[in-house]
């Protein structure tokens, strides 16, 4: 299994070094090989507290009104409050 599948699969799969291996695994950056879209940029936000998922769908929404012709694609694995499990967002513009 994949080092970070304890994040996703809950309970059932255990890591030895829980929180060593969850901060590595968060701090693993991949540089893109690909230059399809030279100009794009990365911007990568972390939060030390759950979301709330209703403000979560405001900003976003936001920011996809003020910004969308811009935002090529969203990408998120989001800790909401009273969510047990990760929430994943994907979205991509086409």
């Amino acid at each position: 299994m994949h080092s970070g599948d304890q994040l996703l699969l809950g309970e059932g799969v255990r890591s030895a070094e829980p929180a060593a291996e969850v901060t590595r695994w968060q701090l693993h950056r991949v540089e893109s090989r690909s230059a399809r879209h030279g100009d794009a940029q990365v911007c990568c936000l972390t939060f030390d507290r759950p979301l709330d998922w209703v403000g979560f769908g405001v900003w976003l929404s936001m920011l996809l009104r003020c910004h969308g012709e811009r935002i090529l694609r969203v990408k998120g694995l989001l800790n909401v409050n009273d969510n047990q499990a990760p929430i994943v967002i994907h979205g991509v513009q086409h």
